[in-house]
């Protein structure tokens, strides 16, 4: 939880959110802002209200495009400091598991395996 510049006005005093939240209402149609900078702008906004960050640039893109640039570069290597375990009682496809160290990852999904 975060708060968000601008939107308590909109949700009757209500000014903390997920963090995801806050491109969603700096989107057009929304009326939480009138930031040029829409959703992009509102969410680095609320990086700099909450942890002191400068965003300096952006890129906004959906999943789809994020796995065509991902697969154009070969994939990427992410190194785990420790177990990823986001399994939960009702979902629990080991997509959500990763073991600690580095893996290799590209734009196609993990098959599902559940335990």
């Amino acid at each position: 939880m975060v708060e968000i510049p601008d939107i308590a006005d909109n949700l009757n005093g209500q000014d903390h959110e997920k963090l995801n939240q806050a491109y969603l209402y700096g989107n057009p149609g929304m009326g939480y802002t009138d930031d040029p900078a829409q959703g992009p702008g509102l969410l680095a906004r609320t990086l700099t209200l909450n942890f002191g960050t400068r965003i300096d640039h952006y890129a906004a893109v959906n999943m789809r495009t994020f796995e065509k640039m991902v697969n154009a570069v070969g994939g990427i290597d992410v190194t785990l400091p420790a177990t990823v375990d986001g399994r939960t009682r009702t979902i629990g496809a080991s997509v959500f598991f990763f073991l600690a160290g580095t893996h290799h990852l590209n734009g196609q999904p993990r098959p599902v395996n559940h335990f």
